[in-house]
């Protein structure tokens, strides 16, 4: 079970945002060499050695979320493929119904396209050449690269901190929570109050 917790982070803002830059870069080198089939160690290495953070909890905290945006995308793909297949069997159906020639040969038309489909998105799949993730937003960066000026500027703003806002953090049962990121609630202030540790 996953909890949004909004919190303030008390005098400490702009480490916070440091924290937040670095971890969704450790995110996303993470993700680039989980892609070229890098394994599990080699890319804890680098993300310690590039990085500097020698903390195993912010380093496989990074990898999940790297791990789970490809996952995202793999069961996309999948999904598309099935659609395929679902159009695929649907023309076959249909086929069995025409006796037009030129209704048969449009319906072996789209059966072959669906096949051709398939193929291309197995062989993705399967090479994970799939296209490549849009970390921050995809909307903002196609908008960002038919903009100019002043207008670009701003989408560039929006778009840098979409891509450099989030921490992940997971906990433990034995630890009641997790070591590096706790949260308590201030009467005082009517709010969470935020305790991060062990960063580096």
């Amino acid at each position: 079970m996953r909890y949004t917790v909004r919190a303030f982070a008390e005098g400490r803002h702009d480490i916070l945002d440091e924290m937040c830059r670095t971890f969704c870069s450790m995110e996303r080198t993470a993700y680039n060499l989980l892609r070229e089939d890098a394994g599990a160690g080699a890319v804890k290495a680098t993300l310690r050695e590039r990085y500097g953070i020698m903390n195993a909890r912010w380093v496989q905290s990074a990898m999940n979320q790297a791990a789970a945006v490809m996952e995202s995308q793999e069961r996309g793909i999948q999904y598309r493929i099935e659609q395929c297949r679902e159009k695929a069997r649907n023309a076959r159906e249909k086929l069995k119904r025409l006796s037009n020639p030129l209704k048969i040969q449009g319906c072996q038309t789209r059966m072959e396209k669906y096949e051709s489909r398939m193929k291309i998105l197995r062989q993705q799949l399967a090479e994970k050449s799939y296209p490549m993730a849009t970390f921050g937003s995809g909307r903002l960066l196609r908008q960002m690269s038919t903009a100019g000026g002043k207008r670009k500027e701003e989408l560039k703003e929006g778009w840098r901190e979409r891509r450099s806002n989030h921490l992940f953090s997971v906990g433990q049962a034995n630890q009641r929570g997790n070591a590096n990121a706790r949260s308590s609630f201030s009467n005082q202030r009517d709010a969470f109050l935020m305790e991060m540790r062990n960063w580096a």
